[in-house]
């Protein structure tokens, strides 16, 4: 067990190591936003919130996608005022730059190493193609989510911190309790598991793009899902889109974050976003993402360095 284990473990390394501006993106965000967060909680400053914005832009989302839950989320954080607004200001930041990466990072995971010829070296060492697509699937999945999270939430508890400490004289209500960012904590680590079922159709799908496509892979992992997306707003029947694109958001994340705002368990919360697990959809998602994953691993077993 150990010996099929030891090879995952050092391509997770290799993917660290390739991907270090991944990492350092996170960790410069949070720097930068403590920063501010200090700067203004010395000039006295009410923090100002940008979810407003978000909310009107993502209900564009709602026509292409018909899936509320983005904008539910937006509009429940919306709601909020003062340090609330801040703190889930800070957590939306996070997500936002979090899609950003795994964009990135699906597209260029298996396309570089063609273009830079180290699938050469790669393919030399007695790793299997299998082995290879699977540890960047785990990286996009699981490990850049978890660093995201535990970054994100970080910058959160320092925020928290400095505005208990040094109270914005301006700030219209009094600061998250720490029971609720206790709460808010353990809703944003117990969804990630769910989270990472969702994204497997996307991060497959890109990968395939990555691995595939001889040139500009993004137009081609972009242009597809607007034709679906386009297609969808004319109402036929589409659920390429339904599985791929609309649940990168999980289902159930707003009367999650409704729950904890109200005080409730975070069990109880967490029992908005599992339970869409009992429905098909999310693992008929999972199966597409996995027959992309496989399409991945053939298509760089069989294709060569880029000209």
């Amino acid at each position: 067990m150990k010996q099929r284990l030891r090879p995952i473990l050092w391509l997770l390394l290799r993917e660290y190591l390739e991907h270090r501006r991944l990492w350092a993106l996170a960790i410069g965000l949070g720097l930068a936003i403590i920063a501010l967060d200090l700067a203004l909680s010395l000039g006295g400053q009410a923090p100002a919130g940008g979810l407003h914005v978000m909310y009107h832009s993502t209900r564009a989302l709602e026509s292409v996608s018909g899936n509320r839950t983005g904008t539910h989320m937006i509009g429940s954080l919306a709601a909020l005022g003062g340090y609330d607004l801040l703190l889930n200001t800070i957590a939306v930041l996070f997500a936002l730059t979090l899609a950003v990466a795994l964009f990135s990072y699906g597209l260029a995971c298996l396309y570089d190493e063609r273009r830079d010829r180290s699938l050469l070296f790669w393919k030399s060492l007695p790793i299997s193609d299998a082995q290879c697509v699977a540890a960047k699937a785990i990286t996009g999945l699981a490990v850049l989510p978890l660093v995201y999270a535990v970054t994100g939430l970080t910058t959160v508890w320092a925020a928290w911190a400095i505005n208990i400490g040094l109270p914005m004289t301006a700030g219209p209500t009094p600061p998250m309790t720490a029971a609720r960012l206790v709460g808010f904590s353990a809703l944003v680590l117990g969804v990630l598991p769910v989270y990472a079922i969702s994204l497997t159709p996307g991060l497959g799908w890109l990968m395939l793009c990555s691995a595939a496509v001889r040139r500009h892979p993004a137009i081609i992992a972009l242009g597809m899902p607007l034709l679906c997306a386009l297609l969808n707003v004319f109402g036929l029947p589409n659920p390429i889109w339904h599985w791929v694109a609309a649940p990168l958001v999980p289902a159930g994340v707003g009367h999650a974050l409704q729950s904890i705002e109200a005080g409730q368990a975070p069990a109880t919360a967490l029992a908005w976003v599992y339970q869409p697990m009992s429905q098909p959809d999310p693992w008929g998602g999972v199966i597409l993402g996995l027959a992309f994953l496989a399409a991945a691993t053939y298509c760089r077993r069989r294709h060569a360095v880029l000209a």
